[in-house]
């Protein structure tokens, strides 16, 4: 069977989690290339070791990495690794993806068992501008003055890049999550994040209108409307896609290359119905989703702390931008997984991006552990505490809103009702038995 061509309906390796690619046209870019790829990494292999010098190890050392990751890693990815929820542009882009995460949390698995100066080394060498680079707040002296200072030119000044940022940021989250109470949840308990750990990162230290005003209402809130407002755009549309081949027109066909980019089909994600129906586990869902996002954010900070680089280095922005690709399938896996009774294991994605920010926080506590261990325990407890007391008011504005919103239930699109339908049958099928 082709690497590259759908699961057929009712295999044993069929799952809820990865999605088979419907009406394939051009059979070309579904077929299986294995001895292609196989003489491409031959012959890329040999090129590489046989015409370049082996004088300096540091440089040999990169090469062998690089080597491995792209020349290597990346056709492994296409042919072995699983397609994920997502088939648009095509399955290729979301196995990469997962082969990208991989080599990014065996990197961090590395670094467990380097020293500090290993790794200063390795990022000026990769860099070389951030030899003189230092922390943050070496180069600040103070944070949060003249707070009683406010008004719409002091909110306007405070306008910049990483304003913006926050802005189209959390438009991304929005439609990645899909629902307004679970945004504004995580949202608010962020800005409660960064209170409680100002005395590990004093950078967290804001004015109070930084907080809630230019970060949760401006900034967030505005971006968190404007996804979902894409969103219910994307979900009002009807999608009937036409073979290329069946298209006249040189101008059709162009826009539908273009298309391809675009969602195969949009539907809204209801956190509320599934497999945990009780307020517990769909507290404890939802806890452990808003758990990993604030320790995502926390490691940015974190590692422009300890690893001394300027949040405009691209190391920062790149691995904000990439963790943020691989949290798409991640997040649509974990909610096929605490919604869809026919789902019985973690998607593949999902366990590998939780993998790699467990191991990324291993990483952190290691090169942080004398700041961690002068560190306010209490002030962490009482976070974790009110993260969970955070997520179960989430999760009861989310029942209320529905209600008051949907008094005879939410609306139900065709999939939900035909997956109830089939859900009913396999029960009266099990009694009758």
């Amino acid at each position: 069977m082709s690497v590259f061509r759908p699961l057929k309906e009712g295999s044993q390796n069929e799952t809820p989690s990865e999605k088979k690619v419907q009406d394939i046209t051009i059979n070309a870019f579904y077929e299986p290339h294995t001895l292609t790829f196989l003489a491409m990494i031959a012959v890329s292999l040999g090129y590489i070791c046989l015409t370049r010098s082996d004088d300096n190890e540091e440089l040999n050392i990169f090469y062998g990495l690089i080597t491995c990751a792209l020349v290597v890693g990346v056709p492994i990815s296409i042919m072995l690794f699983p397609n994920g929820p997502f088939t648009r542009p095509h399955p290729i882009l979301w196995r990469i993806v997962f082969g990208g995460l991989l080599c990014y949390m065996l990197a961090l698995v590395f670094m467990l068992f380097c020293s500090m100066s290993q790794i200063r080394r390795a990022m000026i060498f990769i860099d070389p501008s951030l030899k003189d680079a230092k922390r943050e707040i070496d180069l600040v002296e103070s944070y949060a003055e003249d707070c009683s200072d406010i008004s719409f030119a002091t909110i306007w000044a405070s306008l910049d890049i990483f304003a913006f940022a926050h802005f189209w940021g959390w438009g991304m989250k929005a439609l990645m999550i899909r629902n307004y109470g679970i945004c504004w949840t995580i949202s608010v308990t962020w800005e409660i994040t960064e209170v409680m750990f100002q005395h590990i990162l004093p950078n967290f230290k804001e004015c109070w209108w930084d907080h809630w005003i230019l970060d949760v209402v401006v900034c967030n809130g505005g971006g968190i409307w404007l996804g979902m407002i894409v969103g219910q755009f994307l979900e009002l549309r009807r999608y009937r896609w036409e073979s290329v081949l069946e298209i006249d027109s040189r101008k059709k066909k162009f826009k539908r290359c273009l298309l391809q980019f675009t969602p195969e089909s949009w539907g809204r994600l209801d956190w509320l119905h599934g497999n945990y129906r009780h307020p517990i586990g769909r507290t404890l869902a939802l806890f452990i989703i808003m758990m990993l996002w604030q320790i995502v954010e926390l490691n940015t900070f974190f590692s422009k702390h300890f690893f001394r680089y300027p949040g405009h280095n691209w190391m920062c922005w790149g691995r904000i931008l990439f963790m943020g690709l691989c949290s798409m399938p991640a997040i649509k896996q974990w909610y096929i997984y605490v919604t869809d009774p026919r789902c019985k294991r973690l998607g593949n994605h999902c366990w590998l991006y939780i993998m790699t920010v467990l191991v990324e926080t291993l990483v952190q506590i290691k090169f942080g552990f004398e700041e961690f261990s002068r560190a306010n325990i209490s002030y962490i407890l009482q976070w974790v505490v009110i993260m969970f007391i955070g997520a179960f008011v989430g999760l009861m504005l989310n029942v209320y809103s529905g209600v008051y919103y949907h008094p005879k239930g939410y609306p139900a699109d065709e999939d939900e009702i035909e997956l109830d339908v089939n859900i009913n049958r396999q029960r009266k099928s099990e009694k009758v038995e």
